[in-house]
């Protein structure tokens, strides 16, 4: 079973991360992930998921961040449903001239699932790298490479404390990554049926 890694490391199998702040009408790509309430949230996605063959089957998925501040903080996390671009999404829109139904893309059904993809709670560590995995998460994780739904990503929607780590464009070793052990499906058959046509000769 391939176990693979997914972000902007060195090292990492795959490159493919995209993430960002929300928390004001500024754009913040390239800041830390900072999650607070109300509407400081954060913007995931991993596009490198596109190298794993659609006929995989996902047995776990993990998320990883490195957090340099940790206050009692909890956060949910949904799968996004609309097509956010780093450099431009804000708390108002997920990509220019394209708004939220909610203020920070909350709203269930609409910019997020309705279903939960789980409950992050980091706890006080810093300094080193903490990880998020759920069943739904790894569920999320095989219909984006299916193509179930589209990779969109998720939305870490903080609801208590708060919470800093490192996003994309920090320091090599400590940016977000995601871990999948996966089983390879079997390659689809091909088969070719001949027709033969047979005349009825008649005498």
């Amino acid at each position: 079973m391939p176990v693979v890694t997914i972000g902007e490391n060195t090292g990492d199998d795959y490159a493919g991360c995209e993430d960002c702040t929300i928390y004001d009408a500024s754009n913040h790509d390239g800041s830390d992930l900072f999650l607070t309430t109300p509407d400081y949230n954060a913007l995931i996605k991993f596009s490198g998921l596109s190298n794993i063959a659609a006929t995989s089957t996902v047995n776990d998925a993990t998320i990883y961040f490195y957090p340099s501040y940790s206050n009692s903080s909890s956060s949910t996390i949904r799968r996004l449903l609309l097509n956010w671009v780093e450099s431009e999404a804000t708390v108002n829109v997920w990509s220019t001239g394209n708004s939220w139904t909610t203020t920070g893309g909350e709203s269930q059904g609409n910019d997020v699932s309705a279903t939960s993809t789980g409950t992050f709670v980091p706890g006080a560590t810093t300094g080193s790298y903490v990880s998020f995995g759920s069943a739904q998460f790894d569920a999320d994780v095989e219909d984006f490479i299916d193509g179930t739904y589209p990779n969109y990503g998720w939305n870490i929607i903080c609801d208590a404390g708060g919470w800093i780590a490192n996003e994309s464009a920090n320091s090599d070793g400590t940016r977000p990554y995601l871990e999948v052990d996966y089983t390879a499906g079997a390659a689809g058959l091909n088969i070719t049926i001949a027709a033969h046509h047979y005349k009825l000769l008649r005498r």
